[in-house]
């Protein structure tokens, strides 16, 4: 994809199917392998930790399809991951950015 091309709401589904995909999988696997092979449980739980922080910050910074800015993040420092609409430029969630 082109750098300066606008986001879709197919890659913010993407990118919130990944994060749950992280969290929730590589938390069950940690478990898992902590219980299998308990000397190795620390980086079990590193790996899940990060890849955890690491796709909730990518979801995070989401840009609008409209006005290009973080979706769920406002430029004045505010931050709700259940907005229902852009908080910079109120584009509702799941509408055509035109």
């Amino acid at each position: 994809m082109h750098p300066t091309a606008p986001t879709t709401w197919q890659e913010y589904k993407q990118k919130r199917n990944f994060c749950f995909t992280i969290c929730i999988g590589g938390f069950v696997a940690a478990v898992l392998i902590s219980l299998l092979i308990p000397r190795i449980a620390p980086m079990a739980g590193a790996l899940w930790f990060i890849g955890s922080v690491w796709s909730t910050m990518s979801l995070s910074y989401f840009k609008c399809p409209r006005c290009g800015k973080p979706f769920i993040i406002q430029e004045s420092g505010g931050y709700n991951g259940f907005t229902r609409e852009c908080l910079n430029c109120g584009l509702p969630k799941w509408e055509n950015p035109v």
